[in-house]
């Protein structure tokens, strides 16, 4: 296992110092996070103002569609295709 351990500072200047500098870095740290849960909090919130008030579309299929549908029939489906590659061996 790889352990790494910082030299103690003797100088009891430097050790406030030194956790001066730390406790601005979390405080740096924290404040920023804040700063972005906010920022998203913030955009969900505008979000959801914004879909509460676009005009809903109407439920269900559209009317021309509705009419072209029919029951399928058993092992039958109906569709277009296009082929991309001819496979199949030329005579």
């Amino acid at each position: 296992m790889i352990y790494w351990k910082l030299p103690r500072l003797q100088n009891p200047v430097l050790r406030i110092l030194a956790m001066a500098a730390g406790l601005v870095v979390m405080a740096a740290l924290l404040t920023l996070g804040l700063a972005v849960i906010a920022v998203l909090a913030l955009g969900a919130a505008l979000m959801l103002a914004i879909n509460a008030f676009r005009p809903r579309r109407p439920a269900g299929p559209a009317p021309q569609a509705a009419a072209d549908r029919r029951p399928a029939t058993s092992g039958v489906i109906e569709g277009e295709f296009r082929v991309l590659r001819d496979t199949a061996p030329k005579a």
